[in-house]
């Protein structure tokens, strides 16, 4: 059987979802999930980049058994060949990296799925978690060690970071929405545009539209509706406090967010949270801090308790984990923190919901 992933019954899109067809996975973790029972399974891809090549993974059964970086232009990829018709099995076909705001050609189309066998129906997840953060979220160096330095996608694993961790654990589903080095405010190096409650209300508006990897849509909310929200944005305001003023090169304006007047950081988070709220009005919502030390970490529990006040939003609050030890790439955390951190979290959500 061949067919396009949005004709086919019990299949799940994994991942913001906009009206551009055919299926376009922009986010870390997007992809298919599927109960396969059959002997092979093929996917027709079409990937784009200028340097940032996208990457893939395939999970069967809960156990990784493929990553990798998928060539330019439009291909069928063999994933699984001679398993068990009888059995069914459990398949995530997942993007590894997140979006790349510097390489808008960067992306991933999936046109048509074909297979020998069928479909089993998927049971319900048990929750709907979404994810909003930062590299953490992104699992940059989740994949690697502390040898590798290089700023390339191979690094990073949204497979096994702590957001799909955290979810299988659940049996639920997760939606990461996360970008390297961006914040509430401000990117690390003070670079205004990179915040990612600007762009929470689009498919995928991170990346500008041309090539494969943006779509500036407005979302629509009410097609996913998770049952909480979990926002872990914070590290890179912390660093955009110790980092140089910001110049735009086309306007001439300088941005830098100050340690001494952290007003509008707070306004921000407070404005933040009213944002999901809004578009979220069923969902828990969720600040989770690695660590409670540090200026921002202090500033974030101070910004949701005036929320909490202002709003009379009982829905609302911390959870602290700790602190993400740089294990793996790039000075990140590596998978074995991941697992960590995904274990502690299920456990704070279970206890919670």
């Amino acid at each position: 059987m061949e067919a396009n992933p949005f004709a086919l019954q019990n299949l799940r899109i994994l991942g913001r979802v906009g009206d551009k067809r055919p299926l376009h996975l922009y986010w870390t973790g997007s992809g298919l999930e599927m109960d396969l029972r059959g002997s092979e399974l093929w996917i027709e891809l079409e990937a784009d980049y200028e340097d940032l090549e996208p990457w893939v993974s395939l999970m069967v059964n809960d156990h990784l058994v493929m990553r990798q970086m998928l060539p330019r232009g439009r291909h069928w990829l063999p994933l699984l060949r001679g398993l068990d018709p009888s059995q069914p099995h459990h398949i995530y076909f997942l993007k590894e990296s997140q979006p790349m705001p510097t390489d808008g050609r960067c992306g991933v189309i999936v046109h048509a799925l074909r297979f020998e066998g069928e479909l089993a129906p998927l049971p319900e997840p048990s929750c709907r978690l979404e994810f909003i953060g930062d590299s953490f979220t992104s699992a940059e160096g989740g994949l690697g060690g502390p040898k590798d330095s290089e700023w390339r996608p191979i690094w990073f694993a949204g497979a096994l970071g702590y957001p799909w961790q955290t979810a299988r654990l659940l049996g639920g589903e997760a939606r990461v929405l996360s970008e390297s080095g961006w914040g509430v405010r401000s990117s690390w190096d003070n670079d205004p545009k990179c915040n990612m409650p600007a762009y929470y209300e689009q498919v995928c508006g991170v990346v500008p539209e041309g090539g494969l990897g943006g779509d500036g849509a407005a979302y629509d909310f009410a097609s996913w509706k998770p049952d909480a929200v979990l926002c872990a944005l914070g590290a890179n305001d912390s660093n955009a406090l110790n980092s140089p003023a910001r110049m735009d090169q086309e306007t001439g304006l300088t941005f830098k967010q100050s340690p001494e007047d952290l007003s509008p950081l707070e306004e921000a988070m407070v404005a933040f949270l009213r944002k999901l709220r809004r578009c979220n009005p069923g969902s828990r919502l969720f600040w989770v801090r690695f660590g409670t030390q540090g200026t921002v970490n202090g500033l974030i529990e101070k910004s949701l308790r005036r929320y909490v006040a202002e709003d009379g939003d009982e829905r609302c609050e911390l959870i602290d984990l700790s602190p993400m030890r740089p294990t793996g790439a790039r000075n990140h955390p590596g998978l074995d923190v991941h697992a960590a951190q995904a274990a502690l979290l299920a456990e704070r959500i279970k206890a919670l919901l």
